[in-house]
């Protein structure tokens, strides 16, 4: 640990980064991915980590927006994304100071969606909570999807008719942001590549390699009644990062 604590304060030094204070000591690696916070869907078991330095010298910090560290100078603080998130651009913009409480952003709504973060997301957007979807009447849609900005994938959201940008929980940079998983509790359970911080932050997610419990309250995504199981024959062998999305080969 002294060792660590000396190296910090020399990143310091040099860098500006993080105090030895802001140092993180590694959970253990026994279990495979690790268990998420608050956004995940419940449940309660040791947190290990998924990926060997999946946010490098810089872990989100409390002072700043989720999914950001804190930069330190001589004469300023700022705040930056961390490796995976970076380039994204959240749609209702972000402060690169640091904040006293963090707020979600305004954002509109439709009735049974709060603001909130989507597990795995850089930026907040709109989720499903309990209340019943309010009803709609679908016109026609754009013959193309939406060009969305980084941070952001198309897709359409339940209870919507037409495609639109939502926050991507699989947004990358590099294959290390990419790991092999799946929700046991999904109709068909296949494998599919996600981002290490949706496996850090959806407990009802576990990695192929080093499988953990999953909590008996995770739900299907969809129902099941309407689902037609199609996975691929060969389970996918490798994460890798596309166009700035997790996908599975």
């Amino acid at each position: 640990m002294a060792s660590r604590c000396l190296a910090g304060v020399l990143a310091v030094l040099v860098t500006g980064l993080v105090s030895c204070s802001d140092q993180r000591e590694p959970a253990s690696a026994s279990g495979g991915a690790a268990a998420g916070g608050s956004d995940g869907a419940g449940g309660s078991f040791e947190p290990v980590l998924n990926t060997a330095g999946q946010y490098g010298e810089n872990p989100p910090s409390p002072e700043c927006e989720p999914n950001k560290f804190l930069r330190r100078g001589e004469d300023y603080r700022s705040c930056e994304w961390i490796p995976s998130c970076a380039g994204v651009s959240c749609a209702y913009g972000g402060s690169k100071l640091p904040v006293d409480d963090a707020q979600p952003p305004t954002l509109t709504c439709a009735q049974g969606y709060d603001v909130g973060l989507p597990a795995g997301a850089c930026c907040y957007d709109c989720v499903r909570n309990q209340d019943p979807l309010q009803p709609v009447t679908c016109e026609a849609c754009p013959d193309t999807l939406p060009s969305c900005a980084n941070g952001y994938r198309a897709g359409t959201r339940p209870g919507a008719c037409c495609a639109e940008c939502l926050a991507d929980p699989d947004y990358c940079n590099d294959d290390a942001d990419c790991v092999l998983a799946k929700r046991p509790a999904n109709c068909c359970a296949c494998v599919v590549a996600v981002s290490t911080r949706r496996l850090d932050a959806d407990d009802c997610y576990t990695g192929v390699s080093g499988a953990r419990a999953t909590p008996d309250g995770c739900q299907p995504d969809f129902d099941c009644a309407l689902v037609d199981c199609a996975c691929p024959a060969e389970i996918p062998g490798s994460a890798v990062c596309l166009e700035h999305h997790c996908s599975a080969r």
